[in-house]
């Protein structure tokens, strides 16, 4: 039970939040797991759930909650009638809503096992192993507002310093430039000034929009700025193909 099986489970990441995004987390674990041929890598089942509510609105405001953990609970028990034995939400700012969606999801989906690969909790044991006890985290508004990072990164020992609010347009401007596919040399630029503007030298990117800006920086620019950046979606790829790996033997 939810774990990895060569042709039989699934991997299920619900995404859409933004397209690109989920397209690009895909495309890393296609990478990341390793075979010679085609079937030697696992099963992964992606819904691109474009069409939800916003969840930073219904953070902030209360905008369509009920119909966005509906959509959340009902896209994830979907995955999991489709085989899929291990669940990734790809979006950061939804799991502030998983006391919900989670219990009306196991309902949907009459009880079928399944596992939430949480990437927060995920990236808190990463950060803890590799000795981090303090990040800055940049983030949507929402994320930053109902202070799930600090919450779930608190558990492993990891000390959180969010942005104020009057850095959150630019955060805004940067993530929108992302989902519309718009990143040009300016924004990269803007990318750069905002890692360097924060206060500890590893910074968590906690929107997964942010990884592609990361990627448009490029290693060697990256290597220069003197921080160290932590994602979330890498990391829960590592720990997939970990036990894909052990599953396998």
């Amino acid at each position: 039970m939810n774990r990895i099986t060569q042709g039989k489970d699934a991997i299920g990441i619900l995404g859409g939040m933004g397209s690109l995004a989920t397209a690009a987390f895909f495309l890393s674990l296609v990478r990341a797991f390793p075979g010679e041929k085609e079937w030697d890598r696992p099963r992964i089942v992606v819904d691109n759930a474009c069409q939800m509510p916003s969840r930073v609105r219904a953070i902030l405001y209360g905008e369509k909650r009920e119909e966005l953990i509906g959509q959340l609970a009902g896209h994830m028990a979907g995955l999991v009638n489709l085989g899929c034995t291990d669940i990734v939400l790809c979006c950061n700012t939804s799991h502030a809503f998983l006391p919900q969606v989670l219990p009306l999801a196991q309902e949907l989906c009459g009880g079928k096992p399944f596992r939430l690969r949480h990437i927060l909790e995920i990236l808190g044991a990463s950060l803890k192993a590799k000795g981090v006890e303090e990040v800055s985290l940049i983030a949507t508004e929402g994320t930053l507002d109902v202070g799930i990072y600090p919450a779930v990164l608190a558990h492993h020992g990891v000390k959180v310093h969010g942005v104020g609010p009057e850095v959150y347009p630019e955060l805004r401007e940067l993530i929108e430039a992302v989902k519309q596919d718009a990143i040009d040399h300016a924004m990269i630029d803007r990318f750069e000034a905002l890692l360097l503007s924060q206060a500890c030298r590893d910074v968590v990117l906690g929107c997964t929009e942010f990884p592609l800006l990361r990627d448009a920086l490029g290693a060697k620019r990256e290597a220069g700025l003197g921080v160290r950046l932590h994602d979330p979606l890498q990391a829960t790829a590592r720990v997939l193909v970990s036990d894909y790996l052990a599953e396998i033997g």
